[in-house]
């Protein structure tokens, strides 16, 4: 597994909720899909931000996210993991114990005219 690939993302996550008494959430392929939609999508609109409408798996009634943005073309998981346990509303999503199924989606491109990488985190619960 690449060091930031969305597996090490999953691992990163897994290990927060561990160090805090959680379970660890299980990698769901159509979160996964999502997310990865996501992040394309947003390069391709040039938009960066949390939309009213989550686009996540309409598999999942329960459904929570989280995003990074980087100039890096290989991500800092473990930075950008922290960046979101020290981001409140960011954090509520990574360690809510509903929440049972995690995908993370990365998206490589331009954002505007500089390059970009998007980390698209999609949460579920059934």
């Amino acid at each position: 597994m690449a060091a930031s690939s969305p597996g090490a993302f999953v691992t990163k996550v897994n290990q927060a909720r561990a160090a805090h008494g959680m379970r660890a959430l299980r990698a769901s392929s159509s979160l996964r899909r999502s997310s990865t939609r996501y992040s394309s999508w947003m390069l391709r609109r040039g938009y960066f931000g949390h939309l009213a409408a989550i686009r996540a798996s309409h598999t999942f009634s329960r459904r929570g996210e989280v995003l990074a943005r980087t100039g890096r073309r290989a991500p800092d998981v473990a930075q950008i993991v922290r960046q979101w346990l020290r981001s409140p509303a960011h954090r509520a999503v990574l360690l809510n114990r509903r929440y049972r199924f995690i995908g993370i989606g990365i998206g490589i491109g331009r954002l505007g005219s500089r390059r970009a990488t998007l980390v698209t985190g999609h949460f579920g619960a059934r």
